[in-house]
């Protein structure tokens, strides 16, 4: 089983290295389950405000941003349960 937490984690980690990217990028070679866990951590950070979704024409790439507001990711774990 993976963790959301683990996930939102693993996703606001690479953006503070790079961003955007390519959410294709951040998807690819993962199985069902963690995908799963993937997109759902990837609308909370959006409900949070922490990340930004953008995709510049209809069936284009969709790209993940860090936004200007700094999380503190000791709070990702509350989205486990």
């Amino acid at each position: 089983m993976h963790k959301i937490s683990d996930k939102m984690a693993e996703l606001y980690a690479k953006l503070r290295e790079k961003s955007p990217l390519r959410l294709q990028w951040f998807l690819e070679g993962r199985d069902r389950n963690e995908l799963i866990a993937v997109f759902l951590g990837m609308l909370e950070l959006v409900r949070l405000g922490g990340i930004s979704l953008r995709q510049k024409n209809a069936f284009g790439d969709i790209e993940v941003a860090k936004t200007e507001h700094d999380m503190d990711e000791t709070h990702f774990e509350m989205f486990d349960n």
